[in-house]
């Protein structure tokens, strides 16, 4: 049975959303708010595989950190630099005769901020979805809405080469700190 009871944190996050965007977009304006990187352009697609690291989202000890893959295509909007795509990731957590799967799915949105550092592209990202956790001893399935936010980074190896890596510090359903490999098409 999905639980989606309480519609004002709903708004709350939403509303939250729209600050820390149109924040980051103020911010964005003192370095570079109009262009990409370099290292990616319109048209590009990035696909990352990582890991996460964060808190419970069952309350029981992790047996496995989130592993998570998206991809996003760089769309600039109103001739502003942003990508838009979609995360997938699930984990599982256990404790004595009790095993808990989630499963995460989501719609992602980037804007990037051009900081002049070569090969380097910066950027604010949020994630919005659902969550689906299932609990072995009780046998329910669960579900949540997914929201986090993050401040990231992916540096390619050398401009002309496709792989690089990323690193996404923030906060949201169950992960604070995301890192893996980057592949730029």
């Amino acid at each position: 049975m999905i639980n989606m009871s309480n519609m004002k944190n709903v708004k709350r996050i939403l509303l939250a959303t729209g600050l820390f965007f149109f924040t980051g977009i103020v911010f964005a304006l003192d370095v570079n708010a109009t262009s990409y990187s370099g290292v990616i352009n319109n048209g590009t697609v990035l696909i990352n595989g990582g890991i996460g690291f964060g808190s419970s989202v069952t309350g029981l000890p992790m047996k496995m950190p989130p592993l998570l893959v998206s991809a996003e295509y760089a769309l600039p909007l109103f001739t502003l630099p942003w990508t838009l795509g979609g995360v997938i990731g699930m984990s599982m957590e256990e404790a004595a005769n009790i095993s808990s799967s989630i499963y995460s799915i989501g719609a992602r949105i980037a804007y990037h901020i051009s900081i002049g550092v070569p090969q380097l592209d910066t950027y604010i990202a949020t994630n919005i979805g659902g969550t689906v956790c299932t609990n072995s001893y009780t046998n329910n399935i669960e579900g949540k809405f997914l929201f986090a936010f993050y401040l990231g980074g992916r540096y390619f190896f050398k401009s002309a080469f496709p792989l690089g890596v990323f690193l996404e510090v923030g906060g949201g359903t169950h992960t604070h700190i995301n890192f893996g490999a980057t592949l730029r098409l």
